[in-house]
């Protein structure tokens, strides 16, 4: 069974469900919050395509999220390093607090920079840490990174924003 996050800081609240962020359409997938080595557990730290036993959607798809991934690369790569110094779940576990993860993320800013790099096409995403039970071995914390296309109207302003923005190149046409 999967449960969100509620969206507001505090306590996991294993009831609730995190609603989709602010001018989100529908979801084209989900990047898994994953390590290296036994278990992903271990740095380096990164998003990516979920694997076969991972939970959330699968990997976002579609023309929109091809030529955003292509401008995400190195930010994704920044990662590890804005989570350096997060505690871990608990002191025999590699793997850090993934609610503590989300919010160094979203504190330091690089959730914003992502969605400034989606907003340019017409994406929007957010990140969401549960707590999945398997029923086997307990409980496991998990972070996606769910992609939703914008709504028409926030994608356009998105647009509009972006071109406002944009640096102005002026002609060296001498006619």
């Amino acid at each position: 069974r999967h449960v969100d996050t509620p969206r507001a800081a505090g306590p996991s609240n294993m009831g609730s469900v995190q609603s989709a962020p602010d001018g989100a359409a529908d979801s084209i997938g989900s990047l898994i919050f994953k390590g290296t080595g036994c278990f992903d557990a271990n740095p380096p730290y990164n998003f990516a395509d979920k694997g076969c036993c991972d939970p959330g959607s699968g990997p976002p798809t579609g023309e929109n999220w091809k030529a955003a991934r292509a401008e995400l690369k190195g930010l994704l790569g920044e990662v590890n390093d804005a989570i350096a110094g997060v505690d871990k779940q608990c002191c025999c576990s590699p793997t850090p607090d993934l609610e503590a993860v989300k919010s160094a993320l979203i504190s330091q800013g690089w959730l914003t920079k992502v969605n400034t790099i989606l907003a340019k096409h017409g994406l929007v995403s957010d990140l969401s840490a549960f707590w999945l039970a398997n029923g086997q071995h307990g409980s496991n914390q998990h972070m996606v990174m769910r992609i939703y296309n914008l709504n028409s109207a926030t994608a356009a302003t998105s647009a509009a924003q972006a071109q406002t923005t944009a640096p102005v190149l002026q002609s060296n046409n001498m006619n």
